[in-house]
């Protein structure tokens, strides 16, 4: 493999876009998996999520990520809470016309404050990840 001849030999893949798992694990499966890892940043905080980090979409949790990038892009007077119980309308895009706002969760509960302490967890986890070290 290329990134071998370049001296790489260990890969973390980190998504935070579940619609690219497909193509993630296929593009795996043809390079063997050959010293590279994979992980869904979401999984390694499945045990610190309460229900309000529920959803799939303009979420909690990604609202609060959007906070901690650049606060001046994210409106939170704006934002809607729903939750789509009908998992078919999310699994590869969302219907616009049953979901006009394409939101699965509850932004409207994030903060800043919450976010820095996920975040915290989120690297730690992370670096123990691309150490070697088991989750």
């Amino acid at each position: 493999m290329s990134y071998n001849r370049a001296g790489f030999s260990n890969i973390l893949i980190i998504n935070a876009h579940r619609g690219n798992v497909s193509f993630i694990k296929e593009a795996l499966s043809e390079l063997n998996n050959n010293g590279i890892r994979y992980i869904f940043y979401k999984d390694l905080l499945s045990d610190k999520l309460d229900e309000t980090y529920r959803g799939k979409h303009s979420n909690r949790l990604e609202t609060e990520l959007a906070l901690l990038a650049n606060k001046d892009s994210v409106n939170i007077s704006k934002a809607k809470d729903c939750i789509i119980e009908d998992e078919n309308l999310i699994k590869d895009k969302f219907d616009r016309k049953l979901m006009p706002e394409c939101i699965d969760g509850f932004p409207t509960k994030a903060n800043v404050n919450d976010a820095k302490s996920i975040l915290e967890i989120l690297i730690t986890k992370m670096k123990k990840i691309a150490n070697g070290v088991q989750q």
